[in-house]
């Protein structure tokens, strides 16, 4: 589908193939708007200028929508890296003997984005706020278009993230197979992703997996990796940031756990 032109900001080189990337991102599934807010760590006015353009064929479709301002994708859009600095601190590995912890699980829909899906309402927990189905949908779907622009964007970006880059080509092969397959909807996210949102949001992830599955008996859940652990400390206002605590469990899903 054919979008109009668009330009770059002067003394920015934008490839031809982020400017076609981001005309797929505005396609039936993903409202202009989004794309928009979530922005580009390279090329951001010109993905810009696409979404607009779309904006205006959307709206003699009616079967397109367009879905409400999302708080967390305005967040993404300010927090969006855009230097070639390295992140912080990579994933930190629990210990073997890490002490088992209770929580309560709260189910999270499978339908291939229950990473991002309990990310988001983890998210909103901490702020003491709870997010509608609607929203949560929309909201993860923002959260793995973000992870994807960082990833998918520009050398000088993967460079920020070469640990999560390193992930990607070692399980899709190559950087270019993975921003093919995170395009779609039910792209299940994992290690890469965690890495890049917790950093981009700045806030500390932990991932736990159920005792039994770890250590063969046990009831409780165990710290398997800690993500941004750097937030943990204690800000400059005097206040830590709570974690977001994942339980990654059966080899293919996540739920939240709360206290």
């Amino acid at each position: 589908m054919k979008i109009g032109t668009c330009e770059a900001p002067r003394g920015l080189e934008v490839e031809r193939g982020e400017r076609e990337w981001g005309r797929e991102m505005v396609g039936t599934r993903f409202a202009p708007s989004l794309l928009a807010k979530v922005g580009v760590a390279r090329g951001k006015a010109c993905v810009a200028s696409v979404a607009n353009e779309a904006a205006q064929q959307a709206s003699t479709n009616a079967a397109r929508s367009t879905p409400p301002n999302l708080p967390l994708a305005q967040k993404i859009s300010i927090g969006t890296p855009v230097t070639g600095k390295k992140a912080k601190t990579g994933p930190v590995m629990a210990s073997r003997n890490a002490k088992a912890e209770r929580f309560k699980v709260f189910q999270v829909m499978g339908d291939g984005r229950c990473m991002f899906r309990a990310l988001v309402i983890g998210l909103a927990l901490t702020k003491g706020k709870f997010v509608s189905k609607r929203s949560e949908e929309a909201e993860a779907d923002t959260l793995r278009i973000a992870a994807a622009e960082a990833l998918c964007r520009s050398a000088r970006i993967q460079d920020r993230y070469a640990d999560s880059a390193f992930t990607v080509k070692s399980e899709y092969g190559s950087v270019d197979n993975y921003c093919e397959l995170v395009k779609t909807p039910d792209f299940w996210g994992g290690n890469a992703e965690l890495m890049v949102l917790s950093d981009m949001l700045e806030q500390p992830i932990v991932v736990y997996r159920p005792e039994r599955e770890a250590r063969g008996k046990g009831k409780g859940f165990v710290p398997y990796v800690y993500y941004g652990t750097e937030y943990l400390r204690e800000t400059a206002k005097g206040k830590v940031k709570k974690p977001v605590n994942l339980l990654y469990s059966k080899g293919n899903h996540y739920d939240l756990l709360v206290k």
